[in-house]
């Protein structure tokens, strides 16, 4: 593409700016004189189905949405073998270029209002049945008069279609990406793009993404996802005094790793915004919200989880490894509430697990005088998922390549719905771990636990079925993994488990 190029009726002006899909150059139409933006996918994509099903899919989101404060889509045509989309041209500029040049927060009142805007065209987007799935900065655009515009549709999802997306293929931006959408992409809903907004309502008025981390080691990515899992993001008025209580509670309770403790919508958020920034101090609530404008797809009916493990000390509750969620957002806003300060940083460092082998304990022979006959085994999955499982920890090693080695083969097995399975690793003190687990998709919910003995070192509880355990070995020796599978809609479900080791050396020749 090149200025003065004729595209059907549009002449080409100059180049807008350029992503991973495509370019936008701004255009004007030859007969009706009138200026629009031009978006092109780019022509080495083309050929690849996904990408093109993916440019076509923004397509018919966007006619799908008709909103003063969303970019929508004029005309779409396909031309010499590449597609075009035909949008309004907003003359601005993005609002990651508005924040890099403010370098720090924005003024309240400019913050407040394109917050405003943004969570409103969530809003429209999502009775519509779509979720953007990558709100950030760059994909809002801001006109002359300081008005906010959602864009870039690439990734959304329309509720109830095929997802392509993969376990351990996530898409999105890592500042902005929900922790449902890092551990379940499959099952996400639209509450994922209200922690997105969250985010970027963070940012604007701390002057910076809720978390950031030290690229030094070339895993920021990694580290990000991490972040987004199970740290705690500090008060905005830790970085913005200026920012006024309340609205740090809204933001906070948006920014809730559970999707039933944040606002059940981004209607509810801008409300609950508006109110703040009128003087209303919220209560700081943890219940499940009831706003659900884009039912998300239905899920298989949730099954008794197994009893609790015994341990020596207290079991933490579930979800306990990434952070306590709901217990670390009550104490979170409760400190706000309490004392208008900061809040102190809480933050566990999560203890990683990654063995060098792994195979199921065996169990001590009993000496009874007359033994009984053997249990039956667990029953046998309908489907042989085996193969599936295994090729989803092996696009996890290769996502942590460069950084994680694989420290052993792939455990891959089977166990019946609600039950659990305990298998040993044997790790080396000093060294960093990655424990991943995936189960089938029959499974909507994988939990992991590590024991030194019978006291719990590290656990995984939440409801997802790509569990991620991170820890460094305090000593060298055998631990228990406990497996257990508490939402499985078959009789048994398949279940995989790959062990990392940060840095690892190559083996030896």
């Amino acid at each position: 593409m090149q200025t003065g190029q004729q595209i059907r009726d549009y002449v080409l002006g100059r180049k807008i700016g350029e992503g991973g899909m495509g370019e936008v150059w701004s255009a004007t139409h030859q007969v009706l004189g009138r200026t629009v933006a031009i978006k092109s996918m780019a022509t080495h994509l083309a050929a690849d189905p996904q990408f093109e099903k993916r440019f076509l899919d923004e397509a018919r989101a966007m006619s799908l949405l008709q909103h003063p404060r969303i970019l929508g889509v004029s005309d779409f045509f396909r031309e010499g073998g590449v597609y075009y989309l035909i949008m309004p041209l907003i003359e601005g500029r993005p609002l990651d270029e508005r924040l890099e040049e403010a370098g720090g927060p924005l003024p309240l009142g400019e913050a407040t209002a394109i917050a405003a805007d943004l969570l409103d065209a969530l809003d429209a987007a999502h009775r519509r049945g779509i979720i953007h799935r990558d709100v950030k900065p760059s994909n809002v655009l801001l006109d002359r008069d300081g008005h906010a515009y959602l864009t870039d549709f690439g990734i959304a999802l329309l509720v109830g279609q095929d997802r392509r997306t993969r376990t351990g293929t996530t898409l999105g931006t890592p500042y902005y990406m929900s922790p449902d959408q890092i551990r379940s992409p499959r099952t996400m809903d639209h509450r994922a793009d209200v922690y997105s907004a969250a985010c970027v309502i963070y940012e604007m008025l701390a002057g910076r993404p809720p978390f950031l981390v030290d690229d030094g080691d070339g895993d920021t990515d990694f580290a990000l996802k991490e972040a987004h899992l199970r740290r705690i993001p500090e008060p905005i008025r830790r970085w913005n005094q200026a920012v006024p209580l309340a609205i740090d509670i809204v933001v906070l309770r948006g920014l809730a790793k559970d999707p039933d403790q944040r606002y059940g919508g981004c209607g509810e958020l801008k409300r609950a915004l508006d109110a703040a920034a009128a003087g209303v101090v919220p209560v700081p609530a943890v219940s499940p919200v009831n706003l659900k404008p884009a039912s998300p797809p239905p899920l298989p009916a949730a099954a008794h989880r197994p009893p609790p493990i015994p341990v020596t000390a207290p079991r933490p509750g579930r979800g306990g490894f990434f952070w306590g969620i709901g217990l670390g957002i009550v104490l979170a806003f409760v400190a706000l509430v309490a004392i208008g300060v900061m809040m102190s940083k809480k933050e566990e460092e999560p203890e990683v697990e990654e063995s060098t082998t792994v195979m199921p304990v065996e169990e001590p022979a009993t000496t009874a005088e007359a033994p009984p006959p053997p249990a039956p085994g667990p029953p046998e999955p309908p489907v042989d998922y085996s193969k599936e499982v295994r090729s989803y920890l092996t696009e996890t090693e290769s996502n942590l390549a460069g950084t994680y080695t694989k420290a052993t083969d792939f455990y891959v097995n089977h166990v019946a719905a609600q039950e659990s399975v305990d298998l040993t690793l044997t790790l080396t003190a000093g060294n960093t771990y990655a424990l991943v687990g995936q189960c089938d998709r029959s499974c909507s919910d994988l939990d992991l636990a590590v024991y030194d003995g019978e006291t719990l070192i590290t656990q995984n509880l939440d409801k997802d079925d790509h569990p991620v355990l991170a820890m460094d070995a305090p000593r060298s020796g055998e631990y228990r993994l406990k497996v257990s599978m508490p939402r499985c809609s078959q009789a048994a479900c398949w279940y995989g488990i790959g062990l990392f080791i940060k840095n690892a050396p190559p083996p030896a020749q």
